[in-house]
């Protein structure tokens, strides 16, 4: 009896119920991708559409601002199930919100760029925990890909708001068809040309700093990709049969 038990046990071992369980989680994972999927959604939105809003209202800022916040808790809770995380970042993310929206409203510039400061680190914050996601796992999955998608372009935001508040304080940092725009929606563009060097030439760093800037956007935007590339194809390889 004890031999037809253990015959038992080994061949169906992978039809327990807790392996049961676990397979059609991963299956979900990987064929609709994952936690990362609906931060890749909301910046999209963000990208295509907010360019566009900018200047359009303050019920146009809100929604942009709300897309903001909501990438940040997408973001965070896709990387990690840690309540007390993602509880920092709704709290500190409603806080930035509040003082973005406020000093647009009354225009207090202070006020507003403290607030894009905020959110700058608060998606930083959740860039990192992304990373630290994503680059342990054992084999690619779809998963793994949006969340590599989604920290490439959350690194142009980055960039767009830097280049946002160097043209708050300095209106000559800039040339050409961004005028003496500030927003960081408008430098989304900008941010979008830099990191992927197509540059068309429209928009030009004009101060010496900008151009700095420009270059490292540049130089660490190719150097992410080449990186990323050369992991994917590393961790897709050793993952196939020998």
């Amino acid at each position: 009896m004890a031999d037809i038990a253990e015959q038992v046990h080994q061949s169906g071992g992978d039809n327990t119920p807790a392996r049961r369980s676990i397979r059609p989680q991963r299956l979900v994972k990987d064929r609709y991708g994952g936690s990362y999927l609906p931060l890749v959604v909301v910046l999209l939105v963000i990208f295509i559409v907010g360019p566009s809003l900018d200047d359009a209202g303050w019920l146009a800022t809100t929604f942009i601002v709300l897309l903001e916040l909501a990438a940040a808790l997408l973001g965070m809770r896709g990387a990690t199930s840690n309540v007390r995380r993602n509880l920092i970042v709704l709290v500190a993310g409603i806080l930035a919100m509040m003082a973005q929206l406020a000093g647009e409203s009354f225009d207090l510039e202070p006020v507003t760029m403290l607030g894009r400061l905020a959110i700058l680190l608060i998606l930083l914050y959740v860039h990192t925990h992304i990373m630290r996601d994503i680059l342990p796992q054992p084999r690619v999955t779809i998963n793994t890909i949006f969340g590599s998608i989604a920290t490439y372009m959350l690194a142009i935001f980055y960039w767009a708001t830097i280049f946002s508040a160097l043209a708050t304080y300095n209106p000559d940092s800039f040339s050409g068809a961004i005028g003496e725009s500030d927003s960081v929606m408008d430098f989304l563009y900008y941010s979008a040309i830099t990191q992927t060097t197509v540059g068309y030439g429209d928009i030009l760093p004009a101060s010496e700093l900008a151009r700095s800037l420009a270059s490292i956007e540049a130089l660490t935007g190719q150097l992410y990709v080449a990186i990323l590339v050369g992991w994917l194809v590393g961790r897709a390889v050793s993952q196939r049969p020998t």
